[in-house]
């Protein structure tokens, strides 16, 4: 009669965050400078539209690159809290 076969022993996660790969890293320190760039560009923005007065067709370009600057931002920063909640470092 043949022995029933062992099943190999399951290899266990380490427990906590995992480390972040060398990739992951660059992707941090880029996405750091990014936001910092994308909140520059935001402060400049609505200070041109503060500044614009009554030029109505300035403001509305203003506007809109406001609107698509805020969008960049809140995407580079999901992605920085992605790769922070990965590390453990929130």
């Amino acid at each position: 009669e043949a022995a029933p076969a062992k099943a190999p022993p399951e290899r266990s996660r380490p427990e906590g965050p995992r480390k972040l790969s060398w990739k992951e890293q660059r992707e941090v320190e880029s996405l750091e400078a990014r936001i910092a760039q994308l909140e520059e560009r935001k402060l400049a923005l609505a200070q041109a539209m503060n500044d614009c007065g009554d030029d109505y067709v300035r403001l509305q370009s203003l506007a809109e690159q406001l609107e698509t600057t805020g969008g960049e931002l809140d995407d580079a920063l999901a992605r920085w809290f992605e790769l922070a909640e990965i590390a453990g470092q929130s």
